[in-house]
């Protein structure tokens, strides 16, 4: 009887590296170049985290993820609210 092949385990690097679909990083770098875009309407924190993520290429852990798309949402709502 063969030995059965070990899982990977639920928190390894590989996993978090692969929270996301390709489609979804892809998602992500077009939000990061968006905040890009709008720069000057956000906090210095913001614009260290853009800036940090940027360089990851969409390569995203999911609380960055949800990070990103709060500060994306409220980027493109504050001009409808004016």
């Amino acid at each position: 009887m063969m030995a059965p092949t070990p899982l990977v385990p639920e928190f390894c690097l590989y996993r978090w590296r692969r929270a996301y679909t390709p489609r979804q990083e892809a998602q992500h770098r077009a939000r990061i170049a968006f905040c890009q875009s709008c720069l000057w309407r956000l906090t210095p924190w913001e614009r260290g985290f853009i800036g940090s993520i940027a360089r990851l290429h969409g390569n995203l852990s999911i609380r960055q993820g949800d990070r990103l798309a709060a500060l994306t949402d409220r980027l493109e709502w504050e001009p409808r609210r004016a």
